[in-house]
């Protein structure tokens, strides 16, 4: 009898909450803070709730869902006894937990036709990789062969809000919820009413790398202006980085008010990069009568954002601020370190508004240092060992030759 290949093990899909919120208006000049507070465990920061200024008391208890040492039940040895169906679903899990998901996807597809629950791993697989389109075609055919299983319905539900659909979505996180109950799925349901009530009746436009939700009455011009500039950072961006997102990136203009309800950001906010759905959101009231240069800036500041979360959800708060600084603004002044590091890895709520724009200089300056000093293909390789679960001090010294640890003790000191 062959031994079972992994525990039941199935956590969910639902990331971090990272809120990343950004000033609309910047203080005259950065003053000096001390700060005492540090995370509990900052050698291996993660995708930080609040990401800096959000309402960390409205966040639920989540997980990611990206495998580490096992894969999940549904994806046990075939129940017929085939042998030849059970070791190609073995292969699959062993390539599942080493996050290769081409290859298992390719070697589920070989038996989906006759193993359902291999249909649940490619659907698994996709969103590993954060294709929703393919999460929901496969998911929702394992459902209609298991019409009841919780995490089918619980990974529909974040799919679907992820792609947008909120009908959908609520219904599948309403039938998951009668199966079984959960910490999370309310959290979801309050949030789709909350999105919905907010967009009743804005419509988008799309292109293949970008989708925009307005007001199509309201904010028609501005849209056109939104679509180029995000245009203008895939192209830039991308060819600094030599990285292009494979799925489009939903941005939504609101009105100031319905931002405010959604995001429940600051009132200084000029934007917002959710890393929980991966939605830029702007308020459109911020947008108009904008300079043009700051506009840009915005922009270019939260679709950093979004490109730094595809290549991985482990990146210190500082590191992701400072490489959307680098993309987005031209400081006048660079700093040293005022504020630790190791405070800024999870949260600018650091002080008053002087501290917060202090803390994205520092990050700037720190950022800066390392491409300059190193190259930006370096950081970049940096991010993707992060995104391959490497421990944050080997990926940090393979990239630049010395521990995370002992860069955050030194730098700029």
């Amino acid at each position: 009898m062959f031994r079972t290949v992994i525990n039941i093990v199935f956590v969910c899909l639902m990331v971090l909450i990272g809120y990343h919120y950004y000033a609309k208006k910047k203080p005259s000049a950065p003053v000096p803070v001390t700060v005492t507070e540090a995370p509990t465990n900052p050698q291996q920061p993660q995708t930080p709730a609040g990401q800096g200024n959000g309402p960390e008391k409205d966040l639920p208890k989540m997980q990611e869902l990206l495998p580490s040492a096992a894969a999940p039940a549904q994806l046990t040895a075939p129940a017929d006894g085939n042998s030849e169906t059970y070791a190609i679903m073995r292969k699959a899990i062993e390539k599942i937990e080493q996050k290769d998901c081409g290859p298992a996807i390719a070697l589920l597809k070989e038996i989906a036709s006759k193993e359902k629950r291999a249909l649940f791993g490619i659907g698994y697989c996709y969103a590993i990789e954060r294709n929703h389109a393919k999460v929901i075609e496969y998911i929702e055919r394992y459902a209609a062969v298991e019409p009841n299983d919780f995490y089918a319905r619980k990974m529909l539900a974040i799919a679907y809000h992820q792609s947008d659909d909120m009908k959908n979505s609520l219904k599948n996180a309403e039938a998951a919820l009668a199966i079984q109950k959960d910490d999370d799925l309310p959290y979801l349901i309050s949030r789709i009413k909350r999105e919905s009530s907010g967009k009743k009746d804005y419509i988008n436009e799309s292109t293949n790398h970008f989708k925009v939700v307005f007001d199509g009455y309201e904010q028609g011009s501005v849209n056109r202006t939104v679509m180029g500039l995000l245009e203008d950072a895939y192209r830039h961006i991308g060819n600094e980085l030599r990285f292009y997102p494979e799925q489009p990136i939903t941005l939504i203009l609101y009105t100031t008010k319905d931002f405010m309800d959604t995001t429940r950001a600051p009132g200084w906010a000029g934007g917002a990069y959710d890393h929980y759905d991966g939605k830029i959101r702007l308020p459109v009231r911020g947008i108009e009568g904008k300079d043009p240069s700051d506009l840009k800036r915005l922009i270019y500041h939260e679709y950093t954002h979004a490109v730094v979360h595809m290549l991985t959800s482990r990146c210190p708060l500082w590191i992701n601020e400072g490489l959307a600084e680098y993309f987005s603004t031209t400081h006048k002044e660079k700093i040293g370190q005022r504020i630790p590091l190791q405070y800024l890895e999870r949260t600018f709520a650091v002080g008053d508004i002087n501290a917060v724009y202090t803390a994205y200089v520092e990050s700037y300056s720190a950022v800066s240092y390392l491409i300059e000093r190193y190259g930006l293909y370096r950081l970049k390789n940096f991010l993707q060992a992060m995104g391959k679960g490497t421990d944050i001090n080997q990926a940090f010294k393979d990239s630049f030759g010395t521990t995370y640890k002992d860069f955050i003790a030194t730098w700029g000191k």
